[in-house]
């Protein structure tokens, strides 16, 4: 995946909303067995943290990225 994609994640979110993550890890770690994403966060569930937790618009919505959550 290229990175700073932004995908969802299956089997994941509250309800009718689906749990987005945007991939992290660049094109030269492409050929790993894992893929380092974080998770997209609307901006009403968590606050945004100065070069912790930047913020990000998708299909214009206000998301935070949760780099303190990697997975």
């Amino acid at each position: 995946m290229q990175q700073f994609a932004i995908c969802s994640l299956q089997g994941s979110g509250r309800g009718s909303e689906r749990a987005l993550a945007v991939v992290l890890q660049n094109r030269f770690a492409a050929g790993l067995d894992t893929c380092v994403v974080a998770p997209l966060v609307p901006l009403d569930r968590l606050p945004p943290v100065e070069r912790l937790r930047p913020m990000a618009t998708f299909e214009d919505r206000d998301y935070v990225i949760a780099v303190d959550r990697l997975a």
